[in-house]
């Protein structure tokens, strides 16, 4: 039976590519081995030993957890890529693709918002 069946058949289901991702991969330098540009974006403190913000740096102005959305505040779906083709759809269905697309990305723009109060989950209840 292990003959016939190996898990490799099953892989390709779940590539990004064939899942259609709305994330676009970015392209490594050409010539770059794609570890070692891993080396070439060092990465800054912004705090210090005691986890206080360094000078210079700035806090945000909407929530002290700064641009952070959680889980709970994303919208229930996700649609599909955001860079929406208009080839081999009708007129009908790449306008609904637009508008699901734009309505998505209101509601992620609602989550970011946050009352005084603090955090989104007291805007929902």
């Amino acid at each position: 039976m292990s003959r016939n069946y190996s898990a490799s058949q099953f892989e390709q289901t779940f590539v990004p590519k064939r899942l259609q991702m709305y994330e676009v991969p970015q392209d490594p330098q050409p010539g770059v081995h794609p570890k070692a540009t891993l080396s070439l974006n060092a990465s800054n403190f912004i705090t210090n030993e005691h986890g206080h913000l360094l000078p210079g740096i700035k806090r945000s102005e909407r929530s002290p957890f700064g641009e952070f959305i959680g889980t709970w505040d994303l919208p229930k779906r996700i649609p599909g890529p955001y860079h929406v083709h208009p080839m081999g759809r009708t007129e009908k269905s790449f306008d609904a693709l637009c508008a699901q697309r734009d309505q998505t990305i209101k509601e992620m723009e609602k989550a970011r918002v946050y009352e005084k109060e603090g955090s989104s989950i007291q805007q929902t209840s």
